[in-house]
């Protein structure tokens, strides 16, 4: 139901995005594809989603961080669940911090989840690496 709730909240928003930058490609671009013989499917292959990609490698990075710090959704509904089932790292490092007072562990799991961040950010900037 979390995955459910997630999705709902957050689709409209990176559709958005995803259709900015659709709109942003030239119509001129399609129209002489057309006359060449293009396919739909060459038509994105070719021009719709290499010109969209830096738009996507954008909201990949949105998505990778808001997921591993995603804290306030989980903490509402399930408060971790029964016996932590959907507690991610944000909500453990809040659990250790002020429920069982450890703040020490919970400052060294923050730290770990900012190193996981910077890490799928470097990531996808390497899969979404444009090749000019």
């Amino acid at each position: 139901m979390i995955i459910i709730v997630v999705m709902w909240q957050y689709v409209g928003y990176h559709m958005i995005i995803q259709l900015a930058a659709m709109r942003n490609i030239d119509a001129d671009l399609y129209e002489a594809a057309e006359i060449d013989g293009a396919t739909q499917w060459q038509q994105f292959k070719s021009i719709t989603f290499p010109l969209i990609r830096p738009i996507l490698s954008i909201d990949a990075v949105l998505i990778i961080t808001g997921s591993l710090k995603y804290y306030d959704l989980i903490a509402v509904m399930t408060n971790g669940g029964p016996n932590h089932a959907t507690e991610v790292m944000s909500t453990y490092m809040y659990y250790s911090a002020f429920n069982i007072l450890r703040y020490g562990y919970s400052s060294a799991i923050g730290v770990i989840l900012l190193i996981l961040c910077m890490l799928s950010v470097g990531l996808s900037n390497i899969v979404f690496k444009s090749r000019d």
